[in-house]
């Protein structure tokens, strides 16, 4: 038998009553490590219960990799085909290729490319979805990742409303430098890549739909374009 790729895993624990199946997902390693005779020790971790769990259990593989939607069933394949031979699950590791609105948008994190797939599609409604995605995969355990990813989505949510104010664009930047410098773990820095990628290269169109947003003298509508949004007024 290989040599397990990590040393542990880390699987919530915050409260012993819970319904989300993470004790049942925490015993079925134990017990299945236990009759393979493979030495990765389980670790319990706090965090912040945001309920995401229903879907299934955050898993910390060695915090080298990180799983979601994992349940009891899952567990063998887990162990097998991640833990002992390499390979990544791609229905319970969603942060290397990210997806967003049926597909229309699509960021590739180990080339650092944001691919557009309908030139339809607003960018501010992508980057809003890819960031929900996203953040089902944290574990909400450190203050940067747990509120960052809220706050990022208030914001992206107030351009696609036309209620953004004109300094909306930089207080993006400020908040995802923050979580990219001091969160925890890689995570939150895997989050804000494609905002980065999204101000650099169109950071013109979103300071325009603040601009408009903020002039009262307006009726602003956000309306998808040619591939941009543009803000429709009276």
């Amino acid at each position: 038998m290989p040599e397990p790729r990590y040393s542990y895993i880390a699987l919530c624990s915050r409260d012993e009553n819970c319904t989300n199946q993470v004790h049942e997902v925490t015993t079925a390693f134990q017990e299945k490590f236990k009759e393979l005779g493979v030495k990765v020790g389980v670790r319990k971790i706090k965090t912040v219960c945001s309920g995401r769990c229903k879907r299934g259990v955050f898993v910390d593989m060695g915090g080298a990799m990180f799983y979601h939607m994992v349940r009891p069933d899952n567990v063998e394949s887990i162990i097998r085909d991640t833990i002992l031979e390499g390979d990544v699950l791609s229905a319970h590791y969603s942060i290397e290729h990210s997806f967003a609105g049926d597909e229309k948008i699509t960021y590739d994190r180990s080339s650092n490319v944001l691919i557009y797939l309908d030139s339809q599609f607003c960018l501010a409604e992508g980057l809003r979805v890819l960031l929900r995605k996203d953040g089902l995969s944290s574990c909400g355990k450190c203050v940067p990742c747990r509120l960052g990813v809220k706050k990022l989505d208030q914001i992206l949510s107030a351009l696609l409303a036309g209620k953004a104010r004109v300094d909306d664009v930089d207080r993006l930047r400020e908040l995802a430098v923050v979580m990219d410098a001091s969160s925890r773990c890689a995570l939150a820095s895997k989050f804000v890549a494609p905002l980065f990628m999204a101000m650099d290269n169109f950071g013109e169109e979103l300071n325009f739909i603040c601009v408009l947003s903020e002039d009262l003298s307006r009726a602003c509508k956000l309306k998808e374009h040619g591939g941009q949004c543009i803000a429709e007024t009276a």
